[in-house]
């Protein structure tokens, strides 16, 4: 068994951690209240493929409602891609549970307007580099720190947490070099996900700052403070708010910005079209490769037949319950041009 990613010294023994904290999570993945881990329904939009994932206690009936029938197949693949097995020990996801419980108590105390976290700013800016770290480290979600960076929020982590939190030193956090580089900006759009959907985003190219969508919050992060001055990069049309937000650290409390309802509402709808164009395009240079293996007159599929295969494919995903693989595109396409076969 290989040693736990935080401590690096004891077996990675625990089974079932959270990437994202499951009070997080909970309403990305479903409209109700789970107040259980195992009942989380989802789905996973890459840019190739849409898979989806679901909870071990998920009564048969309800996955019948939302995907048909499921084969033993589906079954043995189903693997939510927000936990992982392995990766820690029973004692360091401990250490992970004391500041998500805390920082939980104050998810629905959100006030109208600018909000200022009642909890110790140690302990906030802890918890979202305790996500930040386990986002990189998990490596499968398109978001990965620099070497230096992971391994730097690794020490931090590693060094102040404690299985209690009157244990953790803050006076040693507040005095910490490194802790004392680091900062973030906190947008919200309370109650958003009450009716609307959500998602988990993270932006695979910003670095200054790296950027994060999670359900309601967006969170931006950086690892010098210098870098908020740095070329500014647009975020979904919210960098503008971006400008307003207080900048979080170890030694300031946590502010959090709220985001007007429309102006998340227009940003979710360009995260997906970001997602959409990405999908399309993957499927566009996927058809000409095809069309040139099979020996097809120039260099690309002729756009009609193009049409046809990404009209079955979308008719394919309202059939499965947008659960839609790559063996299910090839097989469009090879339904498609079967009808040109001589």
């Amino acid at each position: 068994m290989e040693k736990c990613k935080l401590c690096k010294i004891t077996e990675a023994d625990k089974k079932g951690s959270h990437i994202i904290p499951h009070f997080l999570l909970k309403k990305v993945d479903s409209k109700e209240d789970l107040k259980e881990r195992d009942k989380a329904i989802g789905f996973r939009i890459g840019s190739t493929e849409t898979t989806s994932y679901f909870g071990r206690s998920v009564l048969p009936d309800k996955l019948n409602e939302v995907f048909g029938a499921i084969s033993e197949e589906d079954l043995n693949k189903n693997e939510n891609p927000f936990i992982v097995d392995n990766y820690f020990c029973t004692n360091c996801e401990d250490r992970f549970a004391q500041i998500e419980n805390e920082y939980a108590k104050t998810i629905n105390k959100f006030k109208v307007g600018e909000y200022e976290n009642p909890i110790t700013p140690e302990i906030t800016t802890l918890f979202w580099i305790s996500i930040i770290w386990r986002v990189s480290q998990d490596k499968k979600n398109g978001f990965i720190l620099k070497p230096k960076e992971e391994e730097l929020l690794r020490r931090i982590l590693n060094q102040y947490l404690k299985i209690k939190l009157s244990d953790i030193d803050f006076s040693a956090i507040r005095k910490d070099m490194d802790c004392n580089q680091l900062s973030y900006s906190l947008l919200r759009c309370p109650n958003y996900s009450k009716e609307n959907a959500t998602f988990v985003f993270f932006h695979p190219f910003h670095k200054m700052p790296y950027s994060l969508i999670i359900d309601e919050f967006v969170l931006f992060f950086y690892f010098k403070k210098g870098h908020r001055n740095s070329i500014r990069q647009s975020f979904f049309g919210l960098e503008q708010n971006l400008e307003k937000c207080q900048l979080n650290s170890v030694n300031t409390s946590e502010k959090i910005y709220p985001i007007q309802f429309e102006h998340f509402k227009k940003c979710m709808e360009k995260v997906l079209h970001l997602l959409t164009d990405k999908r399309l395009e993957f499927y566009n240079n996927l058809f000409d490769e095809a069309h040139k293996a099979l020996g097809g007159k120039g260099n690309e599929m002729p756009i009609e037949l193009k049409r046809n295969i990404l009209n079955r494919i979308i008719t394919g995903e309202k059939e499965i319950g947008k659960k839609y693989t790559i063996e299910n595109v090839i097989d469009s396409m090879y339904i498609e041009l079967k009808k040109y076969a001589p």
